[in-house]
């Protein structure tokens, strides 16, 4: 069972990742197996690598910024701040 938790950021623990961008894991623990936080940064300009997570639904909120994201079949799409984009 979860218990009440508060997780502080820690942007120092930001490492890069295959896929292109940084990643900061904010809560990913066996105390709360049910979700998975994490922080993503991609700097100006440059784009991930195309990737499939088996059995994973993720979900992005742009922070900051502007660019665009394919996803399956959806053809290349806009995002800009306060959009989130799911991804089944």
């Amino acid at each position: 069972m979860m218990k009440a938790t508060i997780r502080r950021q820690r942007l120092g623990d930001e490492f890069y990742t295959a896929e292109g961008c940084f990643i900061t894991e904010l809560s990913n623990s066996s105390d709360d197996a049910a979700a998975s936080i994490a922080r993503a940064r991609l700097d100006a300009g440059n784009t991930t690598r195309w990737h499939r997570l088996d059995g994973i639904a993720e979900r992005y909120v742009i922070l900051q910024g502007r660019g665009s994201v394919e996803i399956g079949d959806m053809g290349a799409t806009d995002v800009a701040v306060g959009d989130v984009v799911l991804i089944p």
